[in-house]
């Protein structure tokens, strides 16, 4: 009667070694089985079907598991120091508790795998595949993870000292009050990344250790954390008003949170409308499982000041009153007269509305202006623009949505815009521009090398 692999492997490791070695061939099949506790110190199951296999507890120290199918398989608490995992199948394997010590992972497959507590010191997982494996305290001392896959791995209060991690990616990866002091980290990938309360006294940012770093304590998570980003949203754009008092806005959030502050990080602004990013300036008082919902809370809070900003701004009486104290806030920072220490000259009364090519400044920031757009720019020395036929107005009108303005075409591929202030004047000359600039259309100088002429003038 022909006797399974199973009852082959149960009658020692030399039995089995010696079997193996007269079948090289073939592939062993050991499915589902119960090996928990069995001493199989240097076995051969290379290429092996391990999967499901209870192994728990057994001592498979310096065993050749080498490109061994150990899906699902329970290998919590054994003995696989020195052992030989390299490119096995360890998919949602359990390892927990594991003797690793300087085992060989080299491009292994642990999807998921669940690894806490492991000890994995002087391990080779250099191109071993970690996404979503839990690592959870385990003990990743010298270990090397040159180009391992860590995405979204749970590595929080990890060892992970003097560790080589070059090219390794932790994009996504929790590494929260993890130990990585010595680690080498060139050239890692760590977008969106979580290193709360990480303890790191020095780290190698470049090859062969040739750069350490020094932090102080807190100080690789303040440099290196990424932060949680407070994104509003005003729809349509950003109107020179909404532009002003936005620092008024901020306040008003702030008021709402005054236990974080918050900092301004960017403000962009496209067709589609203008996005305000915020952030908080110390993150690391914020735990890591609050910060998600402190994002949410600020960013409907702050979508419904944007509502009430933009519904006072509507009433004539409000924003005569913002307009009064915004004239008088720059009259106060910028006065007209301001004593430069040289005596002013007196300036020649115009004998006609002031016409000037951007970007000269403005002189009146109070007079209504018109904004001309020459568009097929009929500048007598400049050759011809390159803004196609037709496709200026439909520029033009994109831009318009979101800017205050009276429009009237005046004939051909010329506009005459009319604003209530220069700066909204300026607010659409440039994003004009831009708008031609990011549709490959290059913008020359002004105007020697020709380009869309863009002047203004006071409307009396």
């Amino acid at each position: 009667m022909r006797k399974t692999h199973l009852e082959i492997l149960i009658q020692g490791v030399a039995t089995w070694n010696h079997w193996r070695r007269e079948h090289p061939k073939t592939q062993p099949e050991l499915i589902g089985a119960n090996l928990r506790g069995q001493d199989l110190s240097g076995v051969d199951l290379h290429g092996a079907d391990l999967r499901d296999a209870n192994l728990c507890k057994a001592y498979l120290s310096k065993a050749d598991l080498s490109e061994a199918n150990l899906r699902e398989t329970n290998l919590g608490e054994t003995n696989l120091s020195e052992a030989k995992l390299t490119k096995s199948y360890l998919y949602k394997v359990q390892l927990n508790a594991a003797n690793l010590n300087k085992a060989d992972l080299s491009g292994a497959e642990l999807f998921g795998a669940n690894i806490t507590e492991a000890d994995l010191r002087d391990a080779k997982l250099n191109a071993a595949f970690l996404s979503r494996a839990a690592l959870r305290g385990a003990n990743l001392n010298r270990a090397d993870l040159r180009d391992a896959n860590l995405n979204r791995a749970d590595l929080s209060q990890a060892n992970l000292r003097t560790a080589e991690c070059t090219g390794a990616n932790f994009d996504n990866a929790n590494l929260n009050r993890a130990q990585i002091t010595g680690a080498v980290l060139c050239d890692i990938q760590r977008t969106g990344w979580s290193v709360f309360e990480v303890l790191c006294e020095y780290a190698f940012w470049a090859l062969n250790g040739r750069q350490r770093l020094n932090y102080a304590p807190g100080e690789f998570e303040r440099q290196y954390a990424n932060r949680t980003q407070i994104i509003l949203v005003y729809p349509d754009g950003l109107s020179a008003r909404e532009f002003s008092t936005l620092p008024l806005l901020i306040q008003a959030l702030q008021r709402e949170l005054p236990e974080h502050p918050l900092v301004l990080r960017n403000l962009e602004e496209d067709v589609g409308g203008a996005t305000l990013v915020l952030e908080f300036e110390d993150e690391s008082r914020i735990a890591p499982e609050n910060r998600v919902p402190l994002k949410q809370t600020c960013e409907e809070c702050g979508q419904q000041l944007i509502a009430q900003q933009r519904e006072a701004l509507r009433n004539p009486g409000r924003r005569t009153v913002v307009d009064t104290h915004l004239e008088a806030l720059q009259e106060t920072l910028f006065p007209p007269d301001a004593d430069t220490g040289e005596a002013a000259e007196e300036e020649p009364a115009p004998t006609a509305p002031a016409v000037r090519d951007l970007p000269p400044p403005f002189t009146d920031l109070s007079a209504p202006i018109s904004v001309f757009l020459d568009l097929d720019t009929h500048h007598p020395e400049a050759p011809q623009a390159p803004v196609e036929s037709g496709q200026s107005h439909e520029l033009t009108d994109e831009l318009l949505q979101a800017v205050p303005h009276s429009y009237s075409p005046d004939g051909g591929e010329s506009a005459v815009i009319g604003f209530d202030s220069p700066l909204e004047g300026i607010h659409f000359a440039v994003a004009y521009l831009k708008s031609l600039e990011t549709r490959q259309r290059k913008i020359p100088q002004v105007p020697e090398e020709g380009s869309a002429l863009v002047s203004y003038s006071e409307l009396t």
